[in-house]
C-alpha cells in the first residue's frame, strides 16, 4: 500500500507523461525543454543542456571512445574516457541540484517531477555526463576490471536511473558473475522502465533485451515455465527476434528432456 507521498508522486508522474503526450502533439515541448519552471517552493528545474558547445565537444569523446571499443581497442578508449570523466566531473562538482541525465522527454520529466516531489533543485543534463561513465565501464568490462565497470554502471545509474539500456548492462555484468539474484533484480527494473523512458523508436529493442534477460536468469535457475513465457512475450513483440527463437527452442528441448527422464 502506498503512503501519502507515493500516492502523490504516481499521481504527479502520470499528470506529467499525459501532459507530455498532449504537448508533443500540439509542438508545445521544444519550447519548453528551454526554459526554467518554478516549482512548489521556489525551486527551479532546468531541462535540456546547460552548454550546447561542450556537449558537442564531449560527445565527439564519446564518439572516438565507442569506436575504439567497437575495434577492440579498450586501452585506448579509457585513455579518452579517463579524462573527460575528469572534466565533467569538475565542470559539474559545485552544481548545487540534484544532477540527472537523461536520453528522452519522457526521462527527463520523471526526474524532474521527482525532484519536485522530493523538494529538491535538479538539473537535468544531456547524455554525455552518464555516457562517458557508462562507456568507461564498458571498456574496463573488455579489459577483465569488473570491480571498477560496476562502480561506473553504479555512476551512471545514479544519474540515469530509469534508463533501461542501462540497466540491462548492469544486470549483464551481474549474470556474468552468476548472481542471478542481482541481474533478475536490474532486468526486471529494465523490463518496467522501457515502455515508457526508452528513446524514441527503442522501446521493443530495450523491452525485448529485458525480457530476454529475465528469460536467461529463469533457465539458469531451472524456471522453464517462466522462462518459456519471456521468450514467447519476445516474440509477440518482435516475431523476428532470432535470439529469442533460438532461446525459446533451447527451453522446449530441456522441458522434453525432462518429460522423459519422468520429471
Amino acid at each position: 500500500m502506498m503512503n501519502g507521498e507515493d500516492d502523490m508522486k504516481t499521481t504527479m508522474v502520470a499528470v506529467v507523461l499525459i501532459a507530455l503526450t498532449v504537448g508533443a502533439q500540439a509542438g508545445e515541448l521544444a519550447s519548453a525543454k528551454a526554459a526554467s519552471t518554478p516549482a512548489s517552493g521556489g525551486m527551479t528545474i532546468n531541462l535540456g543542456s546547460t552548454d550546447d558547445k561542450r556537449d558537442v565537444a564531449d560527445k565527439a569523446v564519446l564518439d572516438q571512445a565507442v569506436t575504439l571499443i567497437a575495434s577492440h581497442r579498450a586501452q585506448d578508449a579509457l585513455d579518452l574516457l579517463d579524462p573527460l570523466v575528469t572534466t565533467l566531473e569538475a565542470r559539474y562538482k559545485d552544481r548545487p541540484e540534484k544532477l540527472y541525465c537523461s536520453h528522452g522527454t519522457a526521462e527527463t520529466l520523471f526526474y524532474m517531477v521527482s525532484a519536485s516531489v522530493d523538494d529538491k533543485g535538479a538539473v537535468a543534463l544531456d547524455y554525455p555526463f552518464c555516457d562517458a561513465y557508462f562507456m568507461r565501464g564498458f571498456a574496463e568490462i573488455d579489459l577483465g576490471r569488473h570491480a571498477k565497470a560496476e562502480a561506473d554502471y553504479a555512476h551512471a545509474l545514479a544519474l540515469a536511473p530509469n534508463y533501461p539500456h542501462y540497466l540491462s548492462e548492469m544486470a549483464e555484468l551481474y549474470s556474468m558473475h552468476h548472481d542471478w539474484a542481482g541481474a533478475l533484480k536490474y532486468y526486471t527494473r529494465a523490463r518496467e522502465d522501457a515502455p515508457v523512458y526508452s528513446p524514441e523508436g527503442k522501446a521493443n529493442f530495450e523491452l525485448g533485451r529485458a525480457l530476454r534477460g529475465i528469460g536467461y536468469v529463469d533457465v539458469e535457475l531451472g524456471n522453464l515455465d517462466e522462462a518459456e513465457a519471456m521468450y514467447r512475450r519476445c516474440l509477440e513483440i518482435d516475431p523476428k527476434d532470432q535470439k529469442a527463437r533460438g532461446e525459446l527452442g533451447y527451453v522446449l528441448n530441456l522441458k522434453a528432456r525432462q518429460v522423459g527422464l519422468g520429471k
